[in-house]
This record gives structure tokens, sequence and C-alpha cells, in this order.
């Protein structure tokens, strides 16, 4: 389902994301790697798309999830156990600053 979105600029509709995903967590961080094929052809590309699965580490006992983003994450086959017993431990940032300016 298509949400609806109030923003009335660009810079309101990337405040408003950035916010959103300020209270969720990342289970998963994609990276493509770039490499030119041909030194004659400047378009020919090979493109490596890489997804690391990621969890909260230990001290993350409850992070917030959508339930539309579960169902979606099932129907696509995700494994929710391997993202447990594989998913690189990660802590957001913010409370890590904090932390760090003690």
């Amino acid at each position: 389902p298509t949400r609806s979105c109030n923003a009335r600029s660009l810079e309101e509709f990337l405040e408003m994301a950035a916010d959103s995903a300020a209270q969720f967590s990342t289970i998963q961080v994609g990276v493509c790697t770039a490499r030119r094929e041909s030194d004659e052809d400047p378009f020919a590309w090979s493109l490596t798309a890489h997804n690391f699965m990621t969890c909260p580490d230990g001290q993350a006992r409850v992070f917030k999830v959508d339930v539309a983003s579960l169902s979606f994450l099932r129907q696509h086959d995700f494994d929710f156990n391997e993202w447990l017993d594989t998913g690189i431990p990660h802590s957001k940032l913010q409370p890590i600053f904090h932390a760090l300016r003690k």
C-alpha cells in the first residue's frame, strides 16, 4: 500500500524521512560496487550488489518494527532465523555520540 506524505518540499520530505528512519532499526545494508569493464567504452561497467544482514547489538533489548514491513520481508523470503544467527551487530550512532561526549 502507498502511504501518503504531507511534505510541502523536498527538504521537508527528507526531514520527515530522517525522523522516521531514526525510530527503526536497520536490518540489512546494501552496497553496490562498480568496476569499469573497458578502457575504450566509458559506459561499460560491471555492477555487483552485496547485502549484509545487520542486527541490533545486545544492548538494544527492544527495537521498533512496522508490521507491513515484516509482512513484505516474509513475502520476499527474508530469513529471520538467519538474520538473528548471522546478522552483524550494530548500535545506533546517537547513543554512542552521547556516551563519547560525557
